[in-house]
Formats: C-alpha cells, sequence, structure tokens
C-alpha cells in the first residue's frame, strides 16, 4: 500500500487530491483479492443474552458480538515507519463485506463502526448488537416445544464466488446465563451456506447461526394441566352418586362446567395466538368435552330413575364411571406424552 493511500485512509480527503480520491475509491469498492478468487473472511457471532422470545410476534431479541476478520494487503504498513502496532480506521473508509441480518426486524449497534488494521493488513471489525429477529415458532407441541432460533447473516453485495465465509470458532459460542423466563437456551450448530433471495437472480455469501430453545413446562403444568384434572375429576364424581338423588349430581356438574369456562377466560393471555391446535389447545378441549358429556350423563340417569328405571340409570353409572376415567387417561396419554 502507497503512502498516499494510507494517508487519504487516516485524514480527511481534500476536493483538490484527485489521486488519493481514485485511491481510497478503490479500496472502498474493490475487493483485495482478484477476479476467481474469493476473499476469505472469517465471521463469528456470539450471543451475550436472549431476552425475550415472544410467541406472538414469532420473533425474539438478543444481544449479539459480531466479528469479523479479512485480510487487505493494500492497508498493510510497517511498525517502524509510522510507529503504530495498529491502525483504527471508520469502517466506510475501507473495502468490508457490508454484511446484513436476513430475519432482522429491528437492529441496534452499540459501538462505533471502526475496524483495527495489524501491520500485515489483517482487518478486525467488532460489532455489539442488540436485534429483534423474526422467528417462525412452531407451536404445535406447546408447552412441551422447543425452538430453533436463528440468526442469518448475509453480504449481499457479493456470491460465494467472491467472499468465502469461515466460522470463526472462538468468536462463536453463547454465554449460557440469558434473562429470557420460561426458556432453557442451548447454543445450534452453526452454517456457512449461501443465501437465495427471492426475485433476485443469484446466490448471496451467508453464514447462519442457531439457537436452540426448549421451554420449561413447568410452569404450564401447574397453572393449566393440575387446575383441569381437578375440574375433570370433579365432574367425574357425579358417576358415584345414586342417580336418584338429581340435586347433588346437576350441582356438582354444574359447577364443574362453570369452572371450565372460568378457567378458559383466565388462561386466553397465556395460550399462544395461533391459527392450529396446539397439545394445550387439545388438552383443554378434551377436557371441556368430557365435563360437558358428564353433565349430559346426569341429565339422562336422572330422567331414567324419574321414570322408574333405577337399574339401568345405576348400569350406566357404573359403566360411565370407568369409561370416563379411561377416556380421560387416553386424553391425556395422547396429549402430554405421545
Amino acid at each position: 500500500m502507497t503512502w498516499a493511500l494510507l494517508g487519504s485512509l487516516v485524514s480527511p480527503i481534500k476536493a483538490e487530491d484527485p489521486i488519493s480520491d481514485m485511491a481510497t475509491q478503490q479500496a472502498i469498492h474493490v475487493r483485495p483479492d482478484p477476479k476467481g478468487t474469493p476473499t476469505r473472511a472469517e465471521i463469528g457471532v456470539y450471543v451475550l443474552d436472549v431476552m425475550v422470545i415472544d410467541d406472538a410476534t414469532q420473533t425474539f431479541e438478543a444481544d449479539l458480538a459480531v466479528t469479523l476478520r479479512w485480510r487487505d494487503p493494500r492497508l498493510a504498513f510497517s511498525f517502524e515507519e509510522i510507529g503504530l502496532e495498529e491502525l483504527v480506521l471508520p469502517l466506510d473508509v475501507v473495502w468490508s463485506a457490508e454484511l446484513g441480518s436476513l430475519n432482522r426486524r429491528e437492529i441496534e449497534t452499540l459501538l462505533p463502526d471502526v475496524v483495527r488494521v495489524a501491520p500485515d493488513g489483517l482487518v478486525s471489525y467488532s460489532q455489539r448488537i442488540q436485534a429483534t429477529l423474526a422467528s417462525p415458532l412452531d407451536l404445535r407441541e406447546f408447552p412441551f416445544d422447543s425452538q430453533v432460533l436463528p440468526i442469518h447473516i448475509v453480504a449481499y453485495r457479493y456470491s460465494p464466488e467472491e467472499i468465502g465465509f469461515v466460522l470463526d470458532r472462538e468468536s462463536t459460542g453463547v454465554r449460557g446465563d440469558f434473562s429470557v423466563s420460561g426458556w432453557v437456551i442451548e447454543e445450534g450448530e452453526p452454517r456457512i451456506e449461501p443465501v437465495q433471495l427471492p426475485s433476485v437472480k443469484g446466490q448471496f455469501a451467508g453464514a447462519s447461526f442457531f439457537l436452540v430453545a426448549h421451554r420449561e413446562s413447568s410452569y404450564f403444568s401447574l397453572t393449566m394441566m393440575v387446575p383441569l384434572v381437578l375440574i375433570v375429576l370433579m365432574a367425574w364424581a357425579v358417576f358415584w352418586i345414586d342417580p336418584s338423588v338429581v340435586p347433588p349430581q346437576v350441582g356438582i356438574a354444574t359447577a364443574a362446567v362453570f369452572s371450565l369456562i372460568a378457567f378458559r377466560f383466565s388462561m386466553r393471555s397465556a395460550l399462544p395466538n395461533v391459527a392450529y391446535m396446539t397439545r394445550a389447545d387439545q388438552f383443554l378441549l378434551g377436557t371441556t368435552l368430557l365435563v360437558f358429556a358428564a353433565l349430559g350423563e346426569v341429565i339422562v340417569t336422572a330422567r331414567l330413575a324419574k321414570q322408574g328405571k333405577e337399574a339401568q340409570a345405576h348400569r350406566i353409572d357404573h359403566w360411565g364411571r370407568w369409561i370416563y376415567l379411561a377416556a380421560f387417561l387416553l386424553l391425556s396419554a395422547l396429549t402430554l406424552w405421545v
């Protein structure tokens, strides 16, 4: 690299200095490697924190440290000549891969956009980013679901033939102590892969990093599953009461129905608002049908007892109590464990 170019990088460019201006423009817009040779760029993403995973908006908020290193021989300098161990330059006066996020919603950079240049031309860029990233969540297994949270990085101006991303293992990982509640988050396996954008010809150089989030289901088990089980068992009690004793049967059955309705209203905000049935929705729907079935059985047996057919009413109660229990156990197995 000439001293004219180095001077143009560390000092303002004068309008009457066309040679320095041309050199700077070349450094900014032209890759350091010749055509046909991809520029090797080491990329790493370290996840400092995950603050929010939002089921409703299908997004997550993360605090990230992004690092990128590449070599630009045009920026090499001699320590003996300038007396510096490294140069600190604005990012916009050197060539860079111009990274972006494929699944970004909002991004805020927290550090100055500068690069550090070593005497041999090794350029290092580090940035801390707080980002809201889109993540399509599959909530069919809720509340026993696990989600993959992607961080897709792409060089929008360059193809894989122009930039060859290499994973920087030392700068990639997760801190592990995250502030998001209700989830256990692990590091996924990153991938270096080209990106194909809709309606855009060709591919772009890209790298993808992943987090695997496991929902802690104990909260929902205590606040949703346990009350539902108690309501179902309360409705089950009607099968053990003599059909001729109508008021207690009707009282217990209607109390179970009202309890279930009130519980459904209270849990509305806790359930994800999606267009398909989750495991929790299936369990809630199944228990609703069972409780109303118990109310229907009370009406049938009470009518039979009033008509003097108590033996038949007792047989319905006898078989109904075990069919009801078997149906509940089958529902629990299908929606919670299968």
